[in-house]
């Protein structure tokens, strides 16, 4: 009698876990999100602000990357560094995006941007004072350079 109920208790406990189990999402699926916050003119008070408050909210069990999408002339040095911090204490990794096409991340954002995990851009953008260029036109000027390389050391 004392086994029947025993045996019966560890199916009521099975089967009430396995109902629990189905009824919960699995982790991973919770992970595969991304949040996209922009910055899109100056580095001030408030973009840093908007920036630290968002990275700070983010838990790594509900997304797995944060993107910086970034059109910016750059900004203050305190908003900058504000922003940074924010950056290396995320609980999840960084990316910045520089976007659209013709978009900049110059000075406060070319630093915010190297303190992210990955950069990535749009073409044709700025980072800094340089323009990002299609790997074709940078392929055609590579060529052109090594040639006249060439003739200037025959000469």
């Amino acid at each position: 009698m004392m086994r029947q109920r025993l045996a019966s208790l560890l199916l009521a406990i099975s089967a009430c876990a396995a109902l629990i189990g189905l009824a919960l999402p699995p982790p991973a699926a919770a992970a595969e999100r991304a949040i996209v916050l922009e910055i899109n003119g100056a580095i001030g008070p408030p973009i840093a602000d908007y920036i630290a408050r968002e990275l700070n909210a983010v838990r790594s069990g509900e997304v797995r990357l944060v993107i910086l999408r970034m059109n910016t002339p750059g900004g203050l040095d305190t908003s900058m560094r504000q922003i940074i911090s924010a950056i290396l204490a995320s609980p999840v990794p960084v990316a910045t995006y520089v976007a659209p096409n013709g978009a900049r991340a110059a000075s406060a954002g070319t630093s915010s941007a190297i303190a992210t995990h990955s950069r990535s851009h749009s073409s044709p953008t700025f980072i800094s004072a340089s323009r990002v260029q299609p790997r074709s036109n940078c392929a055609k000027k590579r060529r052109s350079f090594s040639k006249y390389w060439r003739m200037s050391l025959t000469s």
